[in-house]
């Protein structure tokens, strides 16, 4: 039963599709996007069907509904827009039937109510037919949750408040100068980052049909023929600071999961602080790119906590013959980042040649980071960031930081 709760906890499958989709703007060409205005209207309804396994729950599919607002870069002149292709930036609003899912028990999931941002760039165009990829991102909010008592089963929502994150690929087909017709096959997932517990996150695959109406008709892109400066290819280096909070699963397993009647249950959990210190080394050869290397340094401040936890799990002989207990984890990875003007998004992937961290915690030797920067170039390009980290494709935390390049 353990070794289940360990599988399901928070897979954070999002950065493996960030992955295949910051690849496609590495190797795909800059083809404009044909959005007919700079401003568009746009309306999807969308059919998906839950991955995260629960043997609780008899049905896994629900619908849900997007209204969108969306900005094209058409008439933007900077190297950016041009190098992306001229893509589309844009704000919703999504209602998820979550509600749609039913279980075999009292347990339910409610309606869950989304604001998020969206990038959908396209890649080809065939006369009316164009195709691309897209990415979301943004803020969850559920009105109910897990309860020991009253929800017991409902092990994916623990928060009221759930960072969200989709991605996909979408065809639509011109049906004038201002509408157009599409379809999405599209990788949606739901979670808290462990800010709570239980956290299974929801994780989708789903499609969609949605309708887009431009308020003008088309225009050309901003520059005709490009003839921007040449990019001068330089090192650049990362120094930041940061940290988050995180709840421990083995104190859930061992004073909720273990707890046999409901009612003894613990339901609300400590926050513990993670402490970073990240150093990266980057070639940055293009507007739009940089890789590199990086050092990745945590400290985990529940360690007593959590080896107070797992004795009661695995008794003391297990414990004692485990990996240890250490709050210093060391991190080295491969670091590629992603350059829209001061915005920047950016994804880690590495090992962890120091990692002591209990059985629970201990999820395995790679690391995952996905995240977003945005740089202060006045302020001697000072940064703010935001990431979240991940231990073999088991959420970890929110990271936030601040830094520097140089």
């Amino acid at each position: 039963m353990l070794s289940h709760i360990r599988i399901t906890m928070s897979r954070t499958t999002p950065i493996r599709i960030v992955s295949l989709l910051f690849l496609l703007s590495i190797v795909s060409p800059a083809a404009a996007d044909d959005t007919p205005s700079r401003i568009s209207l746009y309306g999807r309804n969308y059919a998906g069907r839950v991955l995260t396994a629960n043997e609780a729950r008899s049905s896994n599919w629900y619908m849900s509904y997007d209204v969108a607002v969306g900005f094209s870069t058409r008439r933007d002149s900077s190297v950016y827009a041009y190098k992306y292709g001229y893509p589309t930036w844009g704000v919703g609003i999504a209602v998820s039937r979550f509600s749609d899912l039913q279980f075999t028990s009292p347990s339910f999931m409610p309606d869950v109510y989304t604001v998020y941002a969206s990038f959908h760039r396209q890649l080809v165009q065939d006369g009316r037919v164009t195709w691309g990829y897209n990415w979301e991102t943004g803020i969850t909010s559920s009105p109910s949750y897990y309860d020991p008592v009253g929800n017991p089963d409902n092990l994916a929502q623990s928060s009221f408040i759930m960072a969200y994150f989709g991605g996909g690929f979408y065809g639509t087909y011109a049906l004038g100068k201002q509408w157009q017709l599409g379809t999405e096959l599209t990788y949606r997932h739901h979670s808290n980052g462990k800010l709570s517990l239980p956290n299974t996150g929801i994780d989708i695959i789903g499609a969609s049909i949605f309708v887009r109406y431009a308020l003008s008709e088309p225009a050309a892109p901003a520059c005709a023929k490009k003839h921007f400066a040449s990019f001068k290819r330089r090192m650049m280096c990362h120094l930041a600071v940061g940290g988050g909070v995180h709840s421990c699963d083995a104190e859930w397993i061992a004073y909720n999961r273990k707890v046999e009647r409901s009612e003894d249950k613990q339901s609300t959990f400590a926050h513990y602080p993670k402490l970073t210190l990240v150093a990266d080394m980057l070639y940055h050869y293009s507007e739009k790119h940089a890789t590199g290397i990086g050092l990745d340094l945590t400290c985990s401040t529940n360690m007593r906590q959590l080896e107070a936890a797992e004795r009661i799990i695995y008794g003391d002989q297990q414990v004692n013959e485990g990996p240890g207990y250490s709050p210093l984890s060391v991190g080295v990875g491969i670091v590629q980042e992603f350059f829209w003007k001061n915005l920047a998004g950016y994804l880690s992937v590495g090992v962890y040649p120091y990692l002591h961290r209990g059985i629970t915690e201990n999820y395995g030797l790679y690391y995952q980071k996905a995240g977003a920067r945005y740089y202060f170039p006045d302020w001697h390009n000072t940064f703010v960031g935001l990431a979240i980290k991940a231990n073999d494709f088991v959420a970890e935390f929110f990271e936030f930081s601040i830094g520097k390049a140089f």
